[in-house]
This record gives structure tokens, C-alpha cells and sequence, in this order.
């Protein structure tokens, strides 16, 4: 059987993944954008290597390429419309008067208050052979708070991850 590619990305669509938002700023603004399939490479180096995907046209890849160290914020289950915010374009926001709730970590390194996890990062390299950019970056610092839980996305729905307690 020859799976179409309309056949791929609903199998792939019925997987749950992370929601999770890149961050970076220049030297007036903040950019953000959702980002998909975020993976972890080589957690065992001194610093972890991640990849993820961004759309060709993406003004945040274009920042990040630049080099200056950026965010990547996982979602909390209570964030949905956070990523729906970011997953549409939109104009550059403002450091002056953000329209969105940012919380600082670092010179110039924003992430969205309140997430999951945020891991600050820094460009490797870029992949462009494909139809969307993949990213390889490299984790300099990271923190969790273990208070919350991820928001997931699957079959175009958001949801939550239900912990077993005994």
C-alpha cells in the first residue's frame, strides 16, 4: 500500500505531541511562532542538541539564525490559546508594551510566563533541503516547574495529559 500524503499526515496528526513555542527577540522586539516536531538528539553532550521545524518564510528562523540565545516555552495545559495566538501570523510585538505576558530569563531572552518548561537555546545549524526548515540547536539551560502539566495537541485538538495517582 502507497500511503498518499494526505494518508501521512493523519496518521501523524493521531500522535500527541508537545505544544510548544519559540521566543526570540532583535533589538526592539519580541517574535514568536509555534514549532513543531521538537526532538531531542543527544541529551548525553555537554550541551543536549534538539531539532524542530519551522516554516521556510519564518521571521523567528531568520532571528535565531543571527545567533543571539533564545526560548523555547512547552506549553501548560491551560495555555491553548497561547498557542493558537502563535500559530497564526502576526505583526512584531513591542518590549515596550507587549500584548502577551513574557517573562524575562537573560539579556534579551524572553519565554511565555507561566509554561511547562522553558529551555534557553542557541543556533547550531539549519537544514533547508526540505519543504519546511529543520533546526538544530543546542540546550544551554533549562527548568521545569513539576506544579504543571504539558499541553498536547492531537488530531487538531488540544488536550491535557491525565497523571495516575495511587
Amino acid at each position: 500500500m502507497v500511503l498518499s500524503q494526505d494518508m501521512l499526515r493523519n496518521i501523524f496528526r493521531q500522535v500527541p505531541s508537545t505544544v510548544s513555542v519559540l521566543t526570540a527577540t532583535d533589538s526592539y522586539s519580541i517574535y514568536s511562532a509555534t514549532i513543531s516536531s521538537l526532538v531531542s538528539i543527544d541529551i548525553d553532550a555537554e550541551k543536549p542538541v534538539v531539532f524542530f521545524v519551522l516554516k521556510k518564510e519564518s521571521l523567528v528562523g531568520k532571528i535565531i539564525r543571527e545567533g543571539d540565545p533564545f526560548s523555547i516555552s512547552f506549553l501548560d495545559e491551560s495555555q491553548a490559546e497561547i498557542s493558537s495566538k502563535f500559530a497564526l501570523p502576526r505583526e512584531k510585538t513591542s518590549l515596550v508594551e507587549p500584548d502577551f505576558a513574557y517573562e524575562a530569563h537573560g539579556n534579551n531572552v524572553f519565554g511565555i510566563s507561566g509554561c511547562f518548561i522553558l529551555i534557553k537555546a542557541s543556533y547550531i545549524k539549519m537544514f533547508d533541503d526540505y519543504e519546511s526548515n529543520l533546526y538544530m540547536v543546542s540546550v544551554e539551560n533549562s527548568q521545569i516547574n513539576r506544579f504543571k502539566s504539558p499541553l498536547l495537541y492531537q488530531d487538531r485538538t488540544y488536550g491535557e495529559f491525565q497523571k495516575f495517582r495511587d
